[in-house]
């Protein structure tokens, strides 16, 4: 009926041959009055139907919430499709609250005593929401939730336990396939779980914090009840996937640490207390549960076995490098027997640099199988990684980094026989065996191809249509249409290698000579290959098109390189100047089609330092420089608000509890060069504020600057150095007395257990002092 009501405003104002059918009055009054004995109204039907009709997802939502006039579920289904986009994590709250309070109820007021007539079926929101259309509903969320508002995911737990509190009691069903509560219970239970292992877009593995813990939400729930609900094969999968992909916990950086260096990397016992230890205890979480799952009863497949390599451990007892790590790929269907790949490129990838990888590479699983495009990628992934030394503070497995190999006691035979192939000689046995580029694997050596024509080799390999690869390598004017057959994943490949080879500036230009500058050849080739880059990235992901925000993260982060090179005959500062004009457009863009996000303002706030930096201002070489500098000086004071707005729970909620603090999440690095581009602005105000944004939220929520909290993290010392750098531009310019209110706020703190300090004075000196030798160094 509400697509007949929307039908008969449309012929209404263009009448076609639907007309005679929807525009007679008398069959719509029989159609309205057979509704409203369901209790539905014709005002209903324009409601639903003006929600709907707006373009903006974030409007409908807005409007959805307007009210508290009864609301179909189907409004509410729609709301969340797929192809909707929210760019406000506002928008998620207010229907994560409206969800809390129309569906989980623990005791709705009409589903005890009131007629099951048909307004009362129809008006029962609680009583509509079944099982399968509630699972529905978490799959829904949890897709926007991973898009808009990762750390929000916690809340979606909260209501699937409100729900589960409020499934009816049907102990003892009358029809043989009609469920009991209990069976509806862990099926909604572990759906949930399963869905949790979604990965967000933008920093998957970061995000995956988010995921666990509302999967201990839901697992510390079942165990507090009296009959704990049953976890099934696929939960107990789900989980492992998301503990693989967290950062090692203190026991698991102890076992990393006791690796030998040789290969296999069995574990070292160094003192006494490694003896007394067994086995079990030195195992990852992703393979203590997977223990967990065969104590239950259920069997290994080939999924696990990649879960127990990747988790540093296998059931026959072999040991790996624990790797941080997305969930191997799962084959099913008709594809299930392929899932032998993910075990083999889970071996391979469970290394420590290309000669260990290359071994496990000539080790398959089953006699006479050549390896896939998942096992190359694995392979090529090892070959492109840059090398860091053992004595780094990186963990084997913690990142894309490798290690030397150790080769002692070789000779030089036997290390040409361990040798890896090289990249060009992989990729030939690669076509050789069969295979095409695809997926990962063509992404990678797309991402890392020496050159631009490289590339275009890759993609002319692949499957990928012909005119989509043409639109993305050579054509003057891509089009949308060609560019969306592209994969995201392919595409922003591509957009990353266009940036990595954009010209960056090697000298400093001498304005005041007379003779006319003259770029490096190498210079000219390259220096356009940025705008092309934006040129494709607004075509494909502009406003109003398919969502997809890495591509406008890898564009931006070029923008905000150092010494970039736009236009060879000009200046730095100049081009600075013309860095920060686009990275302002697209910031509005990007604003538009995605929403705020902490990254664009982090490179929005490099692009104006380094226009900004040049003799302490503005250079005056360059056209309206102030005016761009201005701007962007006022973009990111009012953006900064908006990444610190604290997350407030609707009067009356029931989610407070689980509530993330804000709605987007700001490290320490964010709050540094936000500090630093205003010191070069000479803010000294807005200073002040964030730094009594960082100070107040250290007693307001644990998670706001979570990882700058620990001493031993990175993220720590760089809000020490953002402390040091406040002070040091704020000193002289601030009055005695807010110097005096804040340096008493960090000893308040660290009464508190603050860890965070007030520098000193050698501190500033020190700070000072390199950063004059930094700029003098850039020239």
């Amino acid at each position: 009926m509400a697509h007949q009501f929307a039908l008969r405003q449309e012929e209404a104002k263009m009448e076609t041959s639907v007309s005679e059918i929807l525009q007679d009055p008398d069959q719509w009054r029989s159609r309205v009055d057979t509704i409203a004995l369901k209790g539905v109204k014709e005002d209903d039907l324009e409601q639903w139907i003006w929600i709907l009709e707006a373009e903006d997802t974030d409007v409908k939502v807005e409007r959805f919430l307007s009210s508290d006039r009864h609301k179909h579920t189907f409004v509410l289904m729609a709301l969340l499709r797929t192809d909707e986009h929210m760019t406000k994590g506002s928008s998620l709250m207010g229907l994560y609250d409206y969800i809390a309070k129309t569906y989980c109820l623990p005791e709705p007021m009409n589903r005890q005593g009131a007629p099951m007539g048909a307004p009362g079926r129809t008006l029962d929101n609680a009583f509509n929401m079944t099982p399968m259309h509630f699972m529905l509903l978490i799959k829904r969320l949890v897709h926007h939730c991973l898009r808009t508002w990762p750390s929000s995911i916690v809340i979606i737990a909260r209501l699937v336990i409100s729900y589960l509190r409020t499934v009816p009691h049907n102990t003892k069903p009358r029809k043989s396939k009609r469920r009991t509560r209990y069976s509806d219970q862990c099926m909604i239970f572990n759906y949930t779980l399963q869905n949790f292992r979604r990965s967000s877009s933008i920093r998957p593995l970061a995000n995956f914090q988010h995921n666990w813990k509302a999967q201990r939400i839901l697992l510390s729930f079942s165990a507090n009840l009296p009959r704990s609900f049953i976890i099934d094969r696929l939960s107990y999968r789900a989980i492992r996937m998301v503990l693989i992909g967290l950062r090692k916990s203190q026991t698991e950086q102890q076992t990393a640490f006791r690796h030998s260096k040789n290969w296999p990397p069995y574990r070292r016992k160094l003192d006494g207390t490694d003896e007394a230890k067994d086995v079990e205890d030195w195992y990852s979480r992703s393979v203590k549960a997977g223990i967990l799952k065969r104590q239950e009863g259920y069997a290994d497949d080939r999924v696990d076995a990649a879960l127990d390599t990747l988790g540093g451990a296998k059931l026959d007892g072999s040991i790996t490098i624990q790797t941080r790590s997305g969930a191997p790929r799962q084959w099913s269907g008709n594809h299930r027997s392929l899932a032998v790949f993910s075990t083999w490129a889970a071996k391979v990838k469970a290394t420590r640099n290309a000669y260990e990888a290359w071994q496990q590479f000539q080790e398959p699983p089953l006699p006479g199988i050549k390896p896939n495009f998942q096992v190359y990628a694995e392979m090529f992934s090892k070959l492109f990684s840059a090398e860091v030394d053992y004595t780094s503070s990186i963990l084997p497995g913690d990142s894309k980094e490798v290690f030397p190999p150790y080769q002692v006691n070789l000779t030089e035979f036997e290390r040409e026989r361990l040798r890896p192939l090289s990249v060009h000689e992989l990729y030939k046995r690669m076509l050789q065996d069969g295979n095409r580029p695809v997926k990962h694997c063509l992404a990678l050596l797309v991402r890392n191809a020496a050159t631009v024509e490289e590339a275009a080799g890759y993609l002319n390999d692949s499957p990928l249509a012909r005119t989509a690869v043409g639109d993305l390598t050579t054509s003057l004017n891509p089009t949308y249409d060609n560019l969306q057959w592209i994969p995201l994943q392919i595409f922003d490949a591509y957009i990353g290698l266009l940036c990595a080879r954009q010209a960056r500036r090697r000298w400093v230009h001498e304005s005041h000579h007379n003779s006319k500058h003259t770029p490096r050849p190498d210079v000219l080739r390259k220096y356009d290959l940025l705008k092309r880059a934006i040129h494709l990235v607004c075509v494909r992901s502009g406003p109003r098109r398919k969502r997809a925000p890495a591509p406008w993260h890898t564009v931006m982060q070029s923008l905000a390189h150092d010494k970039l090179v736009l236009r060879p005959w000009c200046t730095q500062a100049e081009d600075d100047i013309e860095a920060l004009r686009m990275m302002q457009s697209l910031f509005d863009a990007y604003k538009i089609s995605e929403g705020l996000h902490p990254i664009p303002f982090d490179c929005l706030a490099r692009c104006t330092w380094k226009a900004a930096r040049a003799d302490g201002g503005t250079s005056s070489r360059a056209k309206n420089a102030k005016q761009h500098v201005a701007k962007a000086h006022a973009t990111l004071r009012s953006a900064f608000r908006e990444l610190t707005a604290t997350v407030q729970a609707p009067s009356g909620g029931s989610l407070e509890a689980s509530l993330p603090p804000l709605y987007h999440e700001l490290s320490a690095a964010h709050v540094r060069k936000y500090l630093e581009t205003l010191a070069s602005l000479g803010d000294i105000d807005e200073g002040v504020h964030v730094v009594d944004w960082v100070l107040s939220s250290w007693d307001r929520n644990a998670a706001i600057l979570e990882h700058a909290r620990d001493p031993g993290n990175k993220q720590w010392s760089m809000l020490r150095e953002a402390f040091v750098c406040f002070r040091a531009f704020a000193e002289g310019s601030v009055s005695d007395e807010i110097m005096g209110r804040i340096e008493a706020r960090f000893e308040e703190l660290k009464g508190k257990g603050s860890t965070w300090s007030w520098p000193g004075q050698e501190d500033v000196e020190d700070y000072v002092a390199w950063r004059r030798e930094r700029e003098e160094g850039q020239g």
